[in-house]
C-alpha cells in the first residue's frame, strides 16, 4: 500500500494498492548488464565511473545517470536465484560478499534516447579466509575508540 499527501490540498490523502505481480518489471537480457563467475568466497568493491561521455536516460538534455540498480546474489543468475537489490551510486563503492553475479540496469520506459556509457570496475579486496579493508572514500566506517 502507498499512501501520499497531498501539501496544497489539506492534506489529502490518496491510498493506492500496488500488486508486484501486475506491476513488476521483467528486463529483457538486452536491457541489463550481467556479470558473471564472481567468487562467493572473495570481497569485491564495485565502483561505477562516469566517462567522458556520462551516461544519459533522457538524452543530452536530460542529465548524466547518477544511480544505476543493481541486484546481486550466488547461484547460476537472477533467472534461477534470488538476489539483493542496491543502488550504485557513481563514484562510491559498494562492497560485496557472497555473490557469484551481479546485474546492473537503468529501469527506462524509453530506451531509444539512451546516450553514453559508465565504466564499471569490480576490485577483489580480500582473499579468502582474510578480512577486507574498509572501503575506501568518504563512506568507510569511522574509526572506534
Amino acid at each position: 500500500m502507498v499512501r501520499v499527501r497531498e501539501w496544497d490540498n489539506d492534506g489529502a490523502v490518496t491510498t493506492l494498492r500496488v500488486d508486484a505481480r501486475t506491476h513488476a518489471v521483467k528486463l529483457s537480457r538486452v536491457d541489463r548488464f550481467l556479470l558473471r563467475g564472481l567468487a562467493p568466497d572473495t570481497h569485491y568493491d564495485v565502483v561505477l565511473r562516469d566517462t567522458a561521455e556520462s551516461a544519459r536516460t533522457r538524452g543530452f538534455d536530460g542529465g548524466p545517470v547518477g544511480r544505476v540498480l543493481g541486484l546481486y546474489g550466488a547461484g547460476e543468475g537472477p533467472e534461477t536465484a534470488s538476489g539483493l537489490l542496491t543502488l550504485l551510486e557513481v563514484g562510491r563503492p559498494l562492497r560485496l560478499r557472497g555473490a557469484t553475479w551481479l546485474q546492473l540496469a537503468f529501469p527506462d520506459d524509453h530506451l531509444a534516447d539512451n546516450t553514453g556509457s559508465l565504466v564499471l570496475e569490480v576490485s577483489p579486496v580480500a582473499a579468502p579466509g582474510t578480512s577486507p579493508a574498509p572501503p575506501p572514500g568518504p563512506h568507510a566506517p569511522a574509526p572506534t575508540r
